[in-house]
């Protein structure tokens, strides 16, 4: 939850996103392996768009909603998970206040897979996992008014609507089931997320966790 992603300064917007994160470590692209696409739209007109995950871009000084759409991907024989992750991001944003750099109202998903083994599998059967949805520090408080979850056993080909249950307006809990005739496969999440402000994330990683 450290740093601030995307801020907005005057009327330019820069933007710093780790293409990689395990919860406690983050990291950015490796040319050699990695592809990156990132696109933005203003009021979905498409205003810039560039292989990379950090930049600044000049917006207009009016009122506008905004949507960032970032592909990542990684082929290499050691990595066999997390091998794609598409996100979009929707939220509203007018020139600030003040002089300084402010955080704009992203909303982000953490994850909390649940047990797993030293190889990031789960065991077969129902498995919990938990996801916690926010702003991005710095940015106004807005209550999350809808979480929506679905999983994949086939790389993203089809997906499965999964139950979702929340606990506090902020910590939410998906019960997927990881069929046992996938053992040795792996399970694909998306999530859609919106606040009362009308910010949204719909992210999906392919591959998310491994079926012992």
């Amino acid at each position: 939850d450290d740093g601030f992603p995307f801020t907005r300064q005057g009327n330019t917007l820069s933007f710093i996103i780790p293409t990689f994160s395990d919860g406690e470590r983050y990291g950015f692209w490796d040319g050699r392996t990695d592809t990156v696409a990132l696109r933005l739209f203003e009021n979905d007109a498409l205003i810039a768009q560039g292989g990379g995950s950090i930049g600044a871009v000049d917006v207009s000084p009016s009122p506008a909603t905004y949507r960032v759409e970032l592909d990542v991907g990684r082929t290499a024989p050691f990595w066999q998970q997390s091998t794609e992750t598409h996100t979009s991001w929707t939220f509203a944003s007018s020139p600030p206040a003040g002089e300084g750099a402010e955080s704009v109202p992203l909303l982000l998903v953490d994850y909390d897979l649940g047990k797993l083994d030293d190889r990031t599998r789960a065991r077969r059967g129902t498995h919990m996992v938990g996801l916690t949805v926010g702003r991005q520090q710095g940015a106004p408080a807005a209550a999350v008014a809808d979480v929506d979850v679905w999983a994949s056993y086939d790389d993203g080909a089809t997906w499965n609507a999964v139950p979702v249950v929340g606990s506090d307006g902020k910590r939410f809990s998906a019960l997927v089931m990881n069929p046992p005739s996938l053992a040795g496969g792996y399970v694909s999440l998306r999530v859609r997320a919106t606040d009362a402000g009308g910010s949204v994330v719909d992210q999906t990683i392919i591959r998310a966790y491994g079926i012992q």
